[in-house]
């Protein structure tokens, strides 16, 4: 009889590790978890500086501009992650005035590279006309960088 028992044990042991209801801290983790991330672009003449918060697939945070001959402005990113690429608003200020517009940047590895495109105006908002002709080229390249710093 208790040869016949073992097999039966074994079979609720093992039903009993693998029960996906019960979940382990790592999983929550995962599930939960919330991702922080800085980039930036810094050369002679330029400087952009993009620091995000992603949670599951939407993304907040901050954008600073320095462009030669443009004027700077820095703001905030409201927006979600498509794929590799995030797609969000861009609320900032610029000569005293707030505007917002889309922007877009695709992740290539360790960097994001931003995309430009045609834009139009709705409702006061600077959007891409057709987000799929997007072209990514690494004229703003913004690599990965320590948050700390």
């Amino acid at each position: 009889m208790t040869n016949k028992m073992l097999p039966l044990l074994t079979i609720v042991i093992l039903s009993a590790c693998n029960n996906p209801s019960q979940n382990t801290p790592e999983q929550t983790n995962v599930k939960d978890s919330t991702i922080t991330a800085c980039y930036s672009s810094i050369n002679d003449k330029d400087s952009i500086k993009l620091n995000i918060t992603i949670k599951d697939n939407a993304v907040t945070g901050d954008l600073y501009y320095n462009l030669l001959e443009k004027d700077k402005n820095t703001g905030t990113i409201d927006g979600k992650m498509i794929g590799d690429t995030l797609i969000a608003d861009y609320i900032f200020m610029s000569e005293g005035m707030q505007s917002v517009r889309e922007v877009a940047f695709l992740k290539k590895g360790n960097s994001l590279v931003e995309g430009f495109g045609g834009v139009e105006d709705i409702n006061g908002k600077t959007v891409f006309k057709n987000r799929s002709a997007l072209v990514f080229n690494n004229a703003n390249l913004l690599h990965k960088v320590d948050c700390s710093k």
